[in-house]
């Protein structure tokens, strides 16, 4: 199982503080930690191919990979959706601020067959992403 644990406003020190909590809560083996630190854009996915490669080396054993970058989630979407990686062997946790509050928030994301979100992502992260992506010049 991975766990990727990301946020939208809410910084790394409470990811990190968050993923070690959490790991005493995972069942089974204790689980691996990764903190995917933001590396130059074409390195970026290559997180991603690394979580899957000690996934697959290590089946059992849960691994929480911790990161504010989006391109390692891609990247482990994509295998959802080419059948490399089943959706019930990928948890995606956001952590964030709901409605103007303050208090930090959990919110669980499933992922169906073809790597696609299930739930809406808090905050319109991908929604602005996709501003970015499709761009138009006027």
């Amino acid at each position: 199982m991975i766990y990727y644990v990301t946020s939208t406003r809410v910084p790394m020190s409470a990811l990190i503080a968050y993923a070690h909590a959490f790991a005493g809560a995972v069942p089974g083996d204790l689980p691996t930690i990764h903190y995917l630190h933001t590396a130059p854009h074409e390195h970026e996915a290559e997180q991603g191919e690394r979580i899957l490669k000690r996934h697959e080396e290590q089946p059992g054993r849960p691994i929480i990979a911790v990161s504010l970058a989006e391109l390692p989630l891609l990247r482990l979407l994509r295998r959802v959706g080419e059948g490399r990686l089943s959706p019930s062997d990928l948890t995606v946790i956001v952590l964030t601020t709901l409605d103007g509050s303050d208090e930090v928030t959990e919110v669980r994301l499933r992922v169906d067959a073809r790597g696609e979100f299930l739930d809406v992502w808090p905050n319109g992260f991908f929604d602005a992403r996709d501003a970015e992506l499709f761009y138009e010049a006027p």
